[in-house]
């Protein structure tokens, strides 16, 4: 037991900057009295911290937007959706709701029917910056093109374009997968350029991932002064032990 106590105290110490647990033991004030007063239970976090292992670099929230927010009527204008932290806005074209048709219904689709024009969406995340995954689509009666651009403040780190193929009744929904998942953006914009003799293109089932960034240092010293913050004011339960059990 002693030599374990040895091997936490040099531990604690060497990530602390040279404080050791006798030290913190000792010093007045909050953590003084409650090193003193208290017995410990140490939960994992303070373990990886103890034998060097470091937290994972991100923390990922997948959001499949679904439009399931749509109040309608069908083929009624779609003005923008907030959906968890993502919202999409139409930034260019005539866009309308559909909610007897979709992946599942309802969807929303570039119009108006018949007559579709060029047409744009924006969608940002209020939690961070996020990636990009898959999207559905139904471009009917016709080939269309697209055009997808991720923005990081003014940077163009994300481009991606090609074709989205015609549907023809009995219609349907089509996947587009994203060609890179991994790069984060502030704001995605879809941009649709419908083909000639399509009569609408729908889409639905966007896919994006919200991420967040851990805390990170520059130095080794300040990386270790953060576990080791981090293991005292979240890794320790105190729990009263009976009088003459083992002492921390």
């Amino acid at each position: 037991m002693k030599s374990t106590q040895c091997l936490l105290d040099n531990k604690l110490r060497n990530l602390s900057g040279g404080i050791s647990l006798s030290a913190l033991r000792s010093t007045s004030g909050l953590m003084g009295n409650v090193f003193k007063n208290k017995r410990f239970l140490v939960l994992p976090s303070l373990i990886f911290s103890v034998i060097g292992l470091t937290p994972s670099q991100s923390l990922s929230s997948p959001v499949a937007i679904s439009f399931s927010g749509l109040t309608g009527p069908n083929l009624s204008s779609f003005t923008g959706i907030t959906q968890g932290s993502f919202t999409v806005n139409p930034t260019m074209g005539d866009w309308f709701q559909s909610t007897f048709y979709g992946s599942p219904s309802p969807s929303i689709f570039l119009g108006p029917v018949n007559h579709p024009g060029i047409g744009t969406l924006l969608i940002t995340d209020s939690a961070g910056k996020f990636t990009f995954g898959n999207m559905s689509f139904s471009s009917n009666n016709g080939n269309s093109t697209y055009d997808i651009l991720g923005f990081r403040g003014t940077e163009n780190v994300f481009n991606q374009t090609g074709s989205l193929s015609g549907t023809f009744g009995p219609f349907g929904f089509s996947t587009l997968f994203s060609l890179d998942t991994t790069t984060p953006m502030d704001a995605l914009v879809i941009e649709i350029i419908p083909g000639a003799n399509v009569t609408s293109v729908n889409l639905d089932s966007i896919d994006v991932t919200t991420v967040f960034s851990s805390l990170t240092s520059s130095t080794p010293e300040t990386t270790s002064s953060l576990l080791f913050l981090g293991a005292v004011f979240t890794g320790l339960i105190c729990v009263h032990c009976r009088t003459g059990a083992v002492r921390s």
